[in-house]
């Protein structure tokens, strides 16, 4: 996961990513699928990719969520890891800008995409990207 996070964003320390729980489908789109395991929150979380969790409240289709945090970032939520032919995997993002009560509600602004991956050198990396419509 944040390896598609790295391919999705620049990760500095800069910017805020909060993780929303509630999985993505293997069909994407915002359909609820299980629950993200608390293992790998933990894992984003300890390394400082992401700065913690959301469930975002959404007020209306055309707004940004509002999670309550100190800044405004995106909210991101994970399909399963779904294995491919070799050693690649594929995983789908979903990332929301957000806003905080303090901010206030802007346009929505969304990213969905899927993204393949290749372990190399213990780790892994993004071959290749394509959005979900």
């Amino acid at each position: 996961y944040a390896a598609a996070l790295g391919g999705a964003f620049d990760l500095d320390p800069g910017l805020s990513l909060l993780v929303d729980t509630t999985m993505l489908t293997r069909v994407g789109g915002e359909r609820p699928g299980g629950t993200l395991g608390a293992d790998v929150r933990s894992a984003l979380r300890s390394t400082g990719v992401t700065k913690g969790e959301c469930q975002p409240e959404r007020r209306a289709p055309t707004r940004t969520p509002v999670c309550r945090a100190v800044t405004p970032g995106y909210v991101v939520r994970f399909s399963d890891v779904f294995a491919m032919a070799g050693d690649s995997v594929q995983t789908h993002l979903l990332a929301d800008r957000y806003d905080t009560p303090a901010t206030g509600e802007h346009n929505r602004f969304r990213i969905e995409q899927a993204y393949q991956l290749v372990r190399r050198d213990g780790g892994w990396r993004v071959v290749r990207k394509a959005r979900i419509d």
